[in-house]
């Protein structure tokens, strides 16, 4: 796990952390945050909350059951039984870590809570159980990689390719751009050369950030038609005007495809 969490700024206005009714019961939230794990998880046992989060301080097992409670009236933290032993959730964790990173996370050991798993103790406060945006994040990485790898016309070294974009991490944003990029690097002489010879390979172009690059697109030649038509809106002019107007003309077409 971790050495820390995210605790962002906005707490400091949390009004449901104002309607707790000491500040002790603040404190165990914010000391849960490190805590928990990749899911909002942890102990809901007051002895095991002692030991680990309280480690110093002398809190008694008592004080430590108010504390949670007093969470749960107000939604901060969800309670619920697995397996005969108890457990705690913190509803929003995901959406409040945005940098949850599953390959530097441990495997969970604690069951998730679902609403057969709820217990009852908290009132009219408690909730449903979300499903986990944190599964969410784990899979959209690669619903988005899969994205990329069906826009890009080379196809080899599938896994590498992976890997370099789960080092990346590209956001929705970043993904479009990438998207729009490859779209219009398809049209460039290079990757049209030899058959797409000279198109990097996926892996290559996601560590070169070659998203960035600028595309040339070289003006293709006219047609017999179109050359013969360009000549013919050229003539009843000056010759010097109309050999200009017909290379402009020329160009025009050309750098229009």
């Amino acid at each position: 796990m971790p050495q820390g969490r995210i605790i962002l700024k906005r707490i400091c206005q949390s009004k449901k952390l104002a309607d707790l009714k000491t500040d002790g019961a603040r404190l165990l939230y914010t000391w849960l945050i490190p805590n928990v794990d990749i899911n909002g998880c942890f102990s809901g046992d007051p002895e095991v909350i002692k030991g680990q989060v309280f480690t110093r301080l002398k809190k008694s097992v008592n004080t430590i059951t108010g504390y949670m409670d007093d969470l749960s009236s107000v939604g901060l933290i969800l309670q619920y039984k697995a397996n005969g032993d108890q457990f705690l959730h913190i509803p929003d964790f995901a959406e409040k870590q945005p940098s949850l990173n599953p390959s530097k996370e441990a495997e969970s050991t604690i069951p998730p809570p679902n609403p057969d798993l709820l217990q009852g103790n908290s009132g009219p406060t408690l909730r449903k159980v979300k499903e986990s945006k944190v599964k969410s994040k784990q899979s959209k990485p690669m619903a988005d990689f899969e994205l990329f790898w069906k826009a890009y016309p080379k196809k080899k070294s599938k896994d590498a390719a992976r890997r370099r974009w789960e080092t990346i991490k590209p956001d929705a944003d970043l993904l479009q751009t990438m998207l729009a990029a490859i779209e219009q690097q398809k049209t460039s002489d290079q990757w049209k050369k030899d058959g797409g010879q000279f198109i990097p390979n996926p892996a290559t172009w996601l560590n070169g950030g070659c998203w960035t690059d600028e595309v040339i697109i070289a003006p293709r030649e006219l047609t017999s038609a179109e050359q013969l038509e360009v000549y013919e809106n050229a003539k009843g002019g000056s010759p010097e005007f109309c050999r200009e107007q017909y290379e402009a003309e020329m160009a025009r077409l050309a750098a229009n495809g």
